[in-house]
């Protein structure tokens, strides 16, 4: 398999399974918050904002990564995302708790270990698609400097430049 392959498969890979993970957020916003607020890693009064939030987080991320988009900034946040998801869940694990990760259904409990796991295949998924990215693409999109939109710009002008007429910002045009 190309680079380039993977990085479109692991692109889509990400944002299937971020979009995955809204509907029941969005749906049920309370047992959501519910879900957070068992983990007990983040203060009261943020949970309801976090649970609010996180959702629209989780789809803007998929649009961008769908959408080729911003990857930089984007592939950053997904696996910031991905290893907070890893780490709360291993604290949860450490600290005994047995609760809803919160993450594709609320109100049932699964298996903690399964979910870190799927999380952590997640994050080294991210990273993958973040090294292709910095390896193969990013330098393959170079920016277009000032200079660059000149050049062309004055390429795509149909006419030959040294027959235009030349600009004199001293010479005046008569008004009528």
């Amino acid at each position: 398999m190309s680079a380039l392959s993977a990085y479109r498969y692991l692109r889509y890979f990400l944002a299937v399974v971020l979009i995955a993970a809204v509907p029941h957020k969005l749906l049920d916003p309370a047992g959501f918050a519910l879900a957070i607020a068992r983990y007990d890693l983040v203060p009261t009064a943020m949970v309801n904002a976090l649970a609010l939030v996180l959702p629209w987080v989780e789809v803007i991320l998929a649009v961008l990564l769908v959408c080729d988009v911003l990857m930089g900034p984007a592939l950053w946040l997904t696996n910031l995302l991905f290893a907070g998801f890893a780490a709360a869940i291993g604290i949860a694990m450490a600290r005994g708790l047995d609760i809803d990760c919160g993450c594709y259904t609320t109100g049932t409990t699964g298996s903690m270990l399964v979910a870190l796991v799927r999380d952590v295949i997640f994050l080294v998924a991210g990273l993958i698609l973040s090294l292709i990215y910095a390896r193969v693409i990013a330098p393959s999109r170079t920016p277009i400097t000032p200079e660059d939109s000149e050049d062309s710009m004055a390429s795509a002008c149909a006419c030959d430049p040294e027959e235009a007429p030349a600009s004199d910002p001293n010479s005046q045009t008569p008004s009528a």
